[in-house]
């Protein structure tokens, strides 16, 4: 089976890079053949290590670079690079002629369905149905109205696709109108070595310093349970434009001898191993994978129950807590009540184990062997 995969770019440290090349890695390693295709890696490095058997190919076109240009000018290289793409992406595969063509919903998802390469076309969503409205606070109404048409327009694309595969149970009632649409979730990238120390007094939260994963609120949530704690300490794992916002709140509130800002770690399954508590305070997600991360170590979870994935990686009072949006108190107190009881951790902390399980890669790609399969017996 040949198999092509399209996105921006693989230098980047993401989600989706980093899903893509464990993906492109297995299916080499069981013997099919695997492109991938990118528009804007400008000669660069990619990210995460790749098997030498997986074909790199860039088409040059560099969107990114556009996104310096003003409004109008910007609308006007896309659409003479969208016709560019088109060629080229035309002739790549034409070239090298795949069984199936993936877009992770980048610059080609609307130019795939049209081309007539003779392969089957594949969309994967990585994020919310609703992304791209819940990614501004509601004061940005404008904004958010703006992500109400693009929802529209990309629920109309996903149906052109031959399958539609989103990530969690969750959002599958969100996609009822589609016919095409199936559930395989991401994949755990690693098989721990190690499980984490539940005895320790430390909790961690990992993600980017920006609005979405909503790191202000996880500040004003420690300082709640910060007295009756004064030996236990959160390290938020990352980087991003809040990181001075973030900090200076730290400091107002008296806190800095509890929350640390840790900074980018490129060894995190080390993090998880050092800590005994997984804490997630996101507004949305898509289905995130530090929870999936933080339980194949062991750590329990307590999560905002944000649209959309913590329903279905943690089970409620299980192997963590799930806690409606917004609840401070009900967060605080589920808090306070796993670092208050070491035996509930270590319980709650095997059941995590047990149920992360689910994520390894090999049960994850067995169902994407079994699509891929079922595609190709349809279409001869």
């Amino acid at each position: 089976m040949v198999i092509a995969y399209c996105l921006q770019a693989l230098h980047r440290r993401g989600g989706i890079e980093r899903v893509i090349s464990s993906k492109a890695n297995y299916w080499v390693q069981h013997g099919h053949t695997v492109h991938i295709i990118t528009t804007d890696q400008r000669g660069a490095r990619p990210a995460f290590d790749l098997d030498d058997r997986v074909q790199l190919h860039d088409l040059a076109l560099n969107y990114e670079l556009d996104n310096a240009l003003g409004r109008w000018r910007r609308l006007r290289a896309l659409r003479i690079k969208r016709g560019e793409h088109k060629r080229k992406l035309e002739a790549l595969l034409a070239e090298i002629k795949p069984d199936i063509t993936v877009s992770t919903f980048f610059q080609d998802a609307p130019l795939l369905p049209s081309l007539r390469d003779g392969s089957l076309k594949v969309l994967e969503l990585h994020s919310s149905k609703y992304t791209r409205i819940l990614m501004y606070p509601k004061n940005r109404w404008l904004y958010r109205l703006w992500g109400v048409l693009r929802v529209w327009a990309e629920e109309l694309l996903s149906r052109r696709y031959d399958r539609f595969v989103i990530l969690t149970q969750e959002e599958l009632k969100l996609w009822k109108r589609n016919k095409n649409v199936i559930v395989i979730p991401n994949a755990c990238p690693f098989a721990p070595k190690k499980i984490a120390d539940i005895s320790s007094k430390r909790a961690i939260a990992v993600g980017r310093f920006e609005y979405q994963k909503n790191f202000s609120s996880l500040i004003d949530l420690w300082a709640l349970v910060a007295k009756q704690f004064p030996d236990w300490e959160l390290v938020i794992m990352g980087d991003g434009p809040l990181r001075q916002e973030l900090q200076d709140k730290i400091n107002r509130l008296g806190l800095e001898q509890q929350i640390i800002l840790g900074g980018i770690s490129h060894y995190i399954e080390r993090e998880y191993c050092k800590s005994s508590i997984y804490v997630m305070s996101s507004h949305y997600e898509g289905l995130p994978m530090v929870l999936i991360e933080a339980q194949a170590i062991g750590l329990p979870v307590v999560s905002y129950a944000c649209p959309s994935g913590p329903r279905d990686i943690v089970r409620h009072g299980q192997s963590g807590y799930l806690i409606e949006p917004g609840n401070e108190q009900a967060f605080a107190e589920a808090l306070a009540k796993l670092m208050g009881d070491e035996a509930i951790r270590q319980k709650m902390s095997a059941e995590a184990i047990r149920s992360s399980e689910r994520y390894q890669i090999e049960p994850i790609m067995a169902q994407w062997e079994e699509l891929f399969g079922q595609l190709l017996h349809t279409k001869h």
